[in-house]
């Protein structure tokens, strides 16, 4: 029997254990009196401890020693009785709390230690011990046999270097081929998750694996799992980063079932924009709309937007290229300059450059990691060659006027530059919207919650000139608030564990009310997405 699952007396309460009323110490108290005790304190009417406690026996999953696992994972109580008491409920969301906030303390205590001297955190585990996910700067974890890395962007994989032999790292092809490549780790330590197949997870008896798109950047993986060991199967899906999607819905897997044969135990949930703030638009809207404001500046036109007014400079200088020779004027051309990631947001960059019919260029690094995401769609548009693209990839950091007009300066074949800086949070809700205490219906079938947008929308950065404009865009791949309440309204979810933002007591408490919303609403009936019915669109 593994320490994790061992059965302890009534009276290994946990010494800090109180009672949420009045404070009396539950520490050697049988569970039966700490029940009776707390619900007497609930109807007023509070009586003293006994002096000799009782010696029933309870079950609870203990956090795992230093020798097995993570010493923070979250005490799970299991009691006989059919309903769950008030204590059992008060107690849960106690320890529940207790397990982020010593989370939340560790993390902050291990900023600057060695991995060795790191504690992971108990929402990066899984069934326990054997399996981490995204779990890297802890180094090795005590029990942990397998490794899981959602996605090769670096708050989720750092920690991984050459120098890794702490066990098998589980990943999409995509992430595979960067870890090697660009994080030099030695292959043996690389497995390549295939799309849509079960893996049974070496290592971990009866637990299977299969990766889905995330829809997040290229290669990044949802996964679920499978414990197969009980009668009834144990389901959790690790979102990792994600952007909620209808096809996510609508999957075999994921989409609620007859007699609940499809619940999901437990999400680990990406809780990036959990804020009625950000309920921003889809990505095709802030793409077309990028796409349509390049195509009018590309031939001299002035869009109709916030900033038109000083646009018709910008547009002007253009127009007197005119003037000259047909040789010249094909060398002073318009230049689009979008602010990507390491990988990540390639999509908006290649509705543009589909949209004037471009290459795209990306500077040499750049350009070999791209090269190792097999998308034939976009290795069909990259060049080495700044000059033969329009459309420029750049860091999202450099995106900024001063940055931009050193480099237009570097690349006189272009005599204009217009850049996007595409983020989340760059949205800015409607003045008509409530977004402070929200209805949850309201959210999900109110369209004013249905985020529209178009050039209209766009408004310039500070620091523009004639020939430089920048344009912070709400594009992203985390979900927006809309699409995280319509995700966890439609499925069959058990609980929700937030993996983002975790680390404030306050917005934990923000977080975990949204939650309980969801919980209520999936009791009245599951939202849907369909045509007629009561079925609402995306």
């Amino acid at each position: 029997m593994k320490p994790s699952d061992v059965q302890v007396e009534a009276t290994q309460l946990p010494a800090a254990a109180k009672c949420p009323i009045c404070g009396t110490s539950f520490a050697r108290l049988s569970n039966s009196d700490a029940n009776a005790h707390v619900n007497r304190c609930l109807d007023g009417d509070p009586m003293p401890p006994p002096a000799t406690p009782k010696t029933s026996r309870i079950t609870y999953t203990l956090p795992p020693t230093s020798e097995t696992s993570n010493p923070h994972a979250p005490l799970k109580f299991q009691t006989s009785n059919k309903q769950a008491s008030a204590f059992t409920k008060i107690m849960s969301n106690n320890t529940k709390e207790h397990a982020w906030a010593s989370a939340a303390k560790t993390e902050a205590e291990s900023k600057g230690k060695r991995a060795i001297e790191r504690t992971c955190p108990f929402y990066k585990i899984l069934f326990n011990g054997p399996i981490t996910v995204d779990a890297f700067r802890y180094g090795k974890i005590p029990g942990c046999n397998a490794y899981f890395l959602s996605h090769f962007h670096s708050d989720h994989y750092v920690g991984l270097s050459s120098t890794w032999q702490h066990g098998p790292i589980y990943c999409s092809r995509v992430t595979a081929n960067l870890v090697r490549s660009r994080l030099k780790v030695d292959p043996q330590w690389v497995v390549e998750l295939p799309w849509e197949e079960w893996l049974e997870v070496p290592g971990v008896d009866g637990v299977r694996v299969r990766g889905l798109d995330a829809n997040h950047c290229p290669g990044s993986m949802l996964f679920l799992f499978e414990n197969l060991k009980g009668k009834k199967p144990i389901r959790v899906l690790h979102c990792g980063d994600f952007r909620a999607e209808p096809k996510h819905l609508d999957h075999p897997l994921l989409r609620p079932g007859k007699n609940r044969t499809q619940k999901i135990d437990t999400v680990y949930l990406d809780t990036t924009y959990l804020d009625p703030k950000y309920a921003f638009p889809t990505q095709k809207n802030v793409i077309d709309a990028c796409a349509e404001m390049c195509v009018l500046l590309d031939s001299d036109q002035v869009p109709d937007m916030k900033d038109s007014g000083s646009l018709a400079n910008f547009v002007t200088k253009a127009t007197e290229i005119k003037k000259e020779s047909e040789a010249t004027r094909s060398k002073r051309r318009l230049l689009i300059m979008v602010g990507t990631y390491s990988i990540g947001k390639e999509r908006i960059a290649t509705g543009i450059a589909h949209a004037l019919n471009s290459k795209i260029y990306a500077p040499p690094n750049k350009l070999f990691t791209l090269q190792q995401l097999e998308d034939p769609t976009l290795t069909r548009l990259l060049t080495s060659d700044p000059s033969a693209a329009q459309v420029h990839l750049t860091p999202l950091g450099s995106v900024d006027p001063t940055t931009l007009s050193t480099y237009l300066s570097q690349h006189p074949s272009f005599a204009r530059i217009v850049a996007f800086r595409p983020s989340g949070w760059s949205y800015k809700p409607p003045t008509s919207r409530l977004t402070t205490s929200p209805k949850l219906d309201d959210v999900l079938f109110s369209p004013t919650w249905k985020s529209a947008y178009s050039i209209k929308d766009m408004a310039p950065v500070r620091g523009g000139s004639d020939k430089v404009r920048c344009y912070g865009v709400p594009y992203s791949e985390h979900s927006s608030f809309r699409e995280l309440c319509m995700f966890c309204c439609a499925l069959d979810i058990g609980r929700i564990i937030p993996t983002v933002n975790v680390g404030s007591k306050k917005a934990r408490e923000r977080m975990e009310g949204w939650i309980q919303k969801w919980d209520t609403a999936r009791k009245r009936g599951l939202f849907s997405l369909g045509e007629g019915g009561g079925g609402e669109s995306w």
